[in-house]
């Protein structure tokens, strides 16, 4: 199996082999406000795929650069981008809420607002994304990985 650069380690395995949309990607999606869906994402090649993935890994946040990609790849597929919120994530003061009750109902220690605004935007960004979404069994090991647990 290939391993691709960029992929946090406790990412869901269909995220390893880019059948699921990684959260570095989902991180650019979010910041540049477009939306891509799964099945957008599952008709483009692998090497699109990769393409995007190192794009995301390695345009050190020139969103610019990646938006332009994404609206090439939505022209060559005739894909409908829809357009959503960007995400703030400028204040790493509060801890969002909904992380505190993920840890709270998993039974895990609060994370102290020193610990939280020590983290980067994108480590930010994937705890909130996990406390809000489908991924909560996720949190245990992305504490461990950013060395919060």
């Amino acid at each position: 199996m290939k391993v691709f650069s960029g992929i946090e380690p406790f990412e869901r395995s269909g995220a390893h082999t880019l059948e699921l949309i990684p959260y570095r990607i989902r991180y650019a999606l979010d910041h540049i406000g477009l939306k891509l869906s799964l099945s957008q994402w599952q008709t483009l090649d692998i090497t699109r795929r990769e393409n995007l993935l190192k794009l995301c890994h390695s345009t050190d946040n020139d969103w610019s650069q990646i938006k332009l990609f994404l609206m090439n790849l939505a022209q060559s597929h005739e894909w409908v981008l829809n357009s959503c919120a960007t995400i703030d994530l400028n204040d790493g003061s509060q801890i969002p809420i909904e992380l505190k009750n993920l840890l709270i109902n998993r039974g895990l220690d609060s994370i102290s607002e020193s610990q939280w605004a020590r983290l980067n935007h994108y480590q930010r960004y994937i705890l909130r994304k996990i406390s809000l979404g489908k991924r909560s069994l996720e949190i245990e090991d992305a504490l461990k990985t950013y060395s919060l647990l």
